[in-house]
């Protein structure tokens, strides 16, 4: 007697990454003209970018295997996504001097996330979304 077979589903494919939405994200808080993040502000936004962190990286993980293995590139990639990890791993801040800090963190580590993504055969840049230049 034959045993009927029940198939998973099939997953659903994610949706494709909005990375201008994302880079806009992290631009609030790197550009030079950014505001000045007040302590009560932080924590959606930190949670935003924590969400972005977590978008972005499989695609810079899915684009490491090919590479060989002492490329530097691939090296940096890999090394930006341990950093991530931590990031992840911020709480909000116990007081109002730290909670600032913990979403800026966050925007470096989606902006380098998004630099090995591209850097790494993923979307190219377009001038919409370059690199930001480091704050001072």
């Amino acid at each position: 007697m034959a045993t009927p077979t029940t198939r998973p589903p099939a997953e659903a494919e994610a949706p494709p990454l909005d990375v201008e939405t994302i880079r806009k994200t992290a631009r609030r808080l790197l550009t030079d003209d950014a505001d000045p993040l007040t302590p009560e502000a932080p924590t959606p936004l930190a949670v935003l970018l924590r969400d972005h962190i977590r978008q972005l990286n499989p695609e810079a993980k899915a684009a490491i295997p090919g590479l060989p293995q002492d490329d530097v590139p691939k090296m940096c990639a890999q090394a930006c996504l341990g950093e991530t990890q931590m990031r992840l791993r911020l709480g909000n801040g116990d007081t109002a001097a730290v909670r600032p800090a913990v979403t800026t963190k966050p925007a470096r580590s989606v902006n380098a996330l998004y630099n090995h993504r591209v850097n790494l055969g993923g979307q190219r840049a377009t001038a919409s979304t370059s690199a930001v230049p480091a704050r001072n």
